[in-house]
Parts: structure tokens; sequence; C-alpha cells
């Protein structure tokens, strides 16, 4: 049969029996070279490539044209209801996929449509529908892209459509797009059934960001999971593939807070299940702060455990090794090249070498500290106490370093934010003497008022590089501070024997 002609459905209704012929039913079919489409989601805004799949050689289907609509119209010209513009195909077949950038404009967010294509333009043919549902979700995007195997999982959703009876859930498998109630049933095997979307966490620019509360405590570890949403819940509209993915993270903590830009850094987790020494690790470069800055995504298509380091967006990956009960070390880490004051996330292939699986996202960042040593590591519960800082990434280019301590440092801080001190808890942020562009001792030293701190209390020293700029965000740089009423010490040394007095 020849791709994009019509033939006529006849049909011999007693089969081999003889008093009966075939005859025509009226209807037809039309043969496509199309065998399938690359991604059967849409995103609703700009321009999308509808990717349709053929055995054909490259340069083939010139003059087709395609759009994706309610149904597919064998006339050129004619409305098929909701739809798309038609678009002309740009180059015809490349290596057996034929692309049209569509405008994804006039279709209803949170339904099916069909994929529509007329092989020879406005000639003889008409459209023909290549019989792959595209869902067109409002679900833009998903932070972060990976979960801890724990209760109280949370995830922020860009959605336009959505409200708080928006349904969500996770599969490994594929979404059930035959459910319109907004209810998966009881989830079965490596699914999560999800619960209600919150209400939206801000107004204004952010009126579109949701938050959803994710109990991934039954979810196998280091898999990926598709995002499946229904967003009018018990409405008519049925679940459909968002085409983002969750992964479910094998790590339960990361133990270590900072690491330094140099060699043979070692990163501590704690993993419970599912970790081994074939498993590998590496960290690709993220962003906290609201600036429009490069981030690097963790390779799902690697599935090796091999990923190559790259200047300062990744690392070369490394082997898990056990250390003891539930922890872990990702150790040897090359952090010669990563840029200091910057997050970096952990990627993990768990099977490494066997093909598998490929890296996934844990959710779980690291901080890449510009501190190499602070003298002394005890201050006085006093104001302005002095801090001398070995710092050779301090106060860059014309920034002046910001920094504090604190019980826990809040990594939320960015763009020179003056945290107030809170008693017990932390000092209020100063910034260093600088001026920008300085790393001289007198340019790096850290004044802390620590009147409010606990004695006794041991504070971490928590740092934002580029203080008022936004490319940077607040880390913990892994040094401790110790609060004690302790001035003076008298000796310095005492002898290896028995009742030897220490006056403080």
């Amino acid at each position: 049969m020849t791709t994009g002609t019509d033939y006529k459905i006849c049909v011999d209704l007693d089969g081999s029996s003889r008093e009966l012929a075939f005859v025509d039913t009226g209807l037809t079919v039309q043969i496509t070279s199309i065998t399938g489409v690359v991604s059967a989601t849409f995103h609703v805004g700009g321009v999308t490539d509808l990717e349709l799949t053929t055995d054909l050689s490259d340069g083939s289907l010139a003059n087709a044209y395609a759009y994706v609509g309610a149904e597919c119209s064998t006339a050129f010209s004619s409305s098929a209801g909701e739809r798309n513009t038609v678009e002309q195909t740009v180059l015809g077949v490349v290596n057996g996929v034929i692309s049209f950038p569509l405008v994804v404009t006039g279709l209803s967010q949170g339904k099916f449509y069909r994929a529509c294509i007329d092989e020879d333009g406005p000639n003889a043919q008409g459209f023909v529908d290549v019989g792959v549902p595209i869902y067109v979700t409002g679900v833009t995007v998903v932070t972060p892209s990976g979960v801890a195997r724990a209760t109280n999982q949370q995830l922020e959703v860009t959605c336009d459509p959505c409200s708080t009876s928006t349904m969500l859930y996770l599969t490994s498998t594929s979404c059930n797009t035959l459910i319109t109630n907004g209810d998966p049933g009881v989830p079965s095997g490596e699914d999560i059934q999800r619960q209600t979307i919150a209400t939206a966490v801000a107004a204004g620019t952010a009126a579109n960001l949701w938050t959803w509360t994710v109990d991934a405590t039954n979810l196998a570890p280091g898999r990926q999971f598709h995002l499946c949403a229904d967003v009018d819940g018990t409405g008519t509209y049925p679940f459909g593939d968002t085409a983002l993915q969750i992964y479910t993270s094998p790590f339960s903590e990361v133990v270590t807070k900072g690491i330094n830009v140099a060699e043979l850094q070692t990163v501590y987790v704690r993993c419970s299940t599912g970790c081994s020494e074939t498993g590998r690790a590496y960290l690709a470069l993220r962003s906290i702060t609201p600036s429009n800055l490069f981030v690097k995504e963790c390779d799902s298509s690697v599935t090796d455990g091999v990923m190559v380091s790259y200047g300062n967006e990744n690392t070369g990956s490394v082997s898990l090794v056990h250390k003891s009960g539930d922890l872990w070390a990702i150790e040897n880490i090359d952090a010669t090249s990563l840029i200091a004051g910057r997050y970096y996330g952990i990627c993990v292939d768990m099977d490494g070498a066997v093909s598998t699986l490929g890296f996934g996202d844990t959710g779980f960042m690291i901080y890449v500290s510009g501190l190499e040593g602070i003298s002394p590591s005890a201050i006085r519960q006093a104001f302005a106490q002095e801090i001398q800082l070995t710092c050779p990434y301090c106060n860059p280019n014309n920034d002046i370093t910001q920094a504090y301590i604190s019980l826990e440092c809040d990594t939320t801080l960015y763009f020179g934010f003056n945290l107030p001190a809170t008693t017990g808890v932390n000092s209020p942020t100063n910034r260093l003497p600088g001026p920008g562009g300085s790393t001289t001792p007198d340019a790096t030293k850290l004044y802390i008022d620590a009147r409010e701190l606990d004695l006794g209390g041991v504070y971490h020293l928590c740092m934002d590089l580029d203080g008022s700029n936004a490319k940077m965000g607040m880390g913990d740089t892994s040094f401790l501070v110790y609060v004690t009423t302790m001035t003076a010490i008298n000796p310095w040394g005492i002898l290896p024997a028995q009742n030897q007095t220490v006056a403080v």
C-alpha cells in the first residue's frame, strides 16, 4: 500500500459462507508512514516541536503539514475544533524524525488531543491521525527533581491551571489516562498514591507556584518516577503524563555541610537501603538564588556510572564507600574546578557499571566553601569578637563577603540579607572590611557580636561570598566556633604526669 493514500474498508459479514459478498462500508482508512511520536506531552506557551518518527529516508515528506487538535480533518484548510495553527515541516525527515514547530495555543491544559499530519501538503490527501494521543500539561516545572525516601517531602510545582482540586501522583510505570475522577486508586508495587495539591505559596508573580507534600517512604530507591496530573481533580479531565520525573534518592541525609575547592574531598551521606560500593556519584552545578544562572542537571542518560568532569559545571564520578551502619562516603572528589560560594547537586547511579539505572538527582546539595581556615576557633560572649579568616575566595570582584555564626546556617539567604541576632541561636550577619577584590588579612577579618549567644555553645560559621550580589547564597563552611568565658590560659604546656594545674 502507498502511504498517504485513502483505502476503502470492505467487509464480508458471513466470512467463508457464500451467501454474502464483500461490500463497501463507506469508511476509508489512510495509510501513514508515521510510526510514533518522540514526546506525547506538550507544554503550553511558546513553540513546541511536534516530532514524529518514520522509516522514510532523509529529505522525505518535505511538503508535509501537521497540527495538534481535538480531531483530524480530512481537508487541508477546514476547521477541526480545538487545535493549534497548522505548520509545515522545515527540513522534512532527518534521521528518522520529522519535526513541526507548533505554537501551542488554542488548546486546553489538562486535555488530550490528536496529532494530525498531511503528508503531501495542500494537495490531494488530507490530514490523518497518527494514532498517538498528545497530552497538553499545565505542570511545567517541579523542584527539586529528587526526594528522599521519607515522609513530608516538599515539592514546588509550577502550574497555571492548577487549583486545590488538582490531583498528582507518582508512578514507575505509566500514568493511567482512563481515570477522570482524580483518584488513581490504591497504589501497587512501586506506585504511590498522591494527595490533594496544597494552596499557592505566594501571590503576584509566583501565583502559579504550588506546594505538594509527598510520602515517599515506599518508593524503590534510585529510580525515576513519572509525575501524573489531573488538573481538575473530580472533574472530567483525565490523568496525563507531565513529562516530568522525580528521582527517589537512596540518601536520607547529607552529613557533610561543605567542601573546599581542592582535591580529595569527601561527602558523607546516610543510606539505609539500596546503596552498594558499585554505585557512583558526582556533583553538578546548582543555584539557590532567583538569578538566572546556569545550572547542570543530573544526566539520567548515562547508565554505566562514568561521568567525566566538565570544568566548573560538574565533577567526575567517584565510587560510594561504606563506612559503618548507614554511613557512606563519596570519596576522592576532585573539586579544584568548582565555583567557590556556589551549590552543587549530588547525582548518583545506584548500580554503577551495570547499565540498568542512570544518574538521578538525589535532591541534596553541597556547598563549596571559599574558606580554608579560621583563627581563633573560640570567642568570648561579647561584642566585636575578631576571627581572622584564611579565605582566598572572599570579597570576589567588587563584592563584600557576608558571614555570621549560627546553630544552623540559613541556606535561603542571599542578596546581602541582614539577619538580626536570635538569642542562643545566631549572631547578626556582618560584612568583612573589604574592599572588594581583596583577600589580605585586614580585608578578611570577621567581627562577631556574640552577646546573645550561649556560653559553651558551638556554632557553624556561615558565609555568603558575594554578599549583596544575588549570584551566591549563604552556605555552611564546615568550620565551627565555640563561645567561651576563658580569656587566657597559663601555662601553655603541661608535663605528662599527674596533678598538673592549668589556670584559665
